[in-house]
């Protein structure tokens, strides 16, 4: 019997995915998540990026040093990886608003669940993040996925608001294009 057009090997890498970061979806954070656990080699560093809504904090690109709580127990960040982040864009580590972005804490859960050993990297991009920044940030991740294989990046991203089932279906066929692109 032959598997599925989207199944992959345990031993086949993934280097990163999309999830929606609002809870009403939760079925597809955890179908990607033990999609990661999965594999033969878990990723030990989840890198995820999500929007600063707020626009908090001076930097468009910003990381943060912590240690998250989370139901199922604690997350720690990966230091020497948001040192690094936090040192290419002149952000500090200790960047309160980051905590009160649900794009990064309603993801976490669920890198404690499936990924127990896993470190975090949590990284904001403001609306107007400029082409270099993002040009920048490009880079370390490409870096960081070419010399370590037990990293992966989530995008953690909203999706369609307060639009109708018909419009948001358009949209997300745009974004699904633009993704396989």
């Amino acid at each position: 019997e032959q598997p599925p057009s989207d199944y992959q090997e345990k031993n086949q890498r993934i280097f990163g995915g999309i999830v929606p970061h609002h809870l009403a979806a939760q079925s597809f954070i955890a179908e990607m998540f033990s999609l990661l656990s999965s594999r033969e080699k878990p990723p030990k560093v989840v890198v995820i990026l999500s929007p600063n809504p707020a626009e908090s904090g001076e930097a468009y690109v910003q990381t943060v040093n912590a240690v998250w709580e989370t139901p199922e127990g604690e997350v720690a960040t990966d230091t020497a990886k948001a040192q690094e982040i936090a040192s290419a864009f002149g952000t500090p580590l200790h960047n309160d608003g980051m905590r009160a972005e649900h794009g990064i804490y309603n993801i976490l859960p669920f890198v404690k669940h499936f990924l127990p050993e896993a470190r975090v990297v949590p990284i904001t991009l403001r609306f107007a993040t400029p082409a270099n920044d993002q040009e920048a940030l490009v880079r370390i991740l490409s870096e960081w996925l070419s010399q370590n294989d037990d990293v992966v990046v989530i995008g953690s991203i909203d999706f369609s608001h307060y639009l109708s089932s018909e419009e948001a279906r358009h949209k997300d066929e745009q974004t699904h294009a633009a993704v396989q692109r």
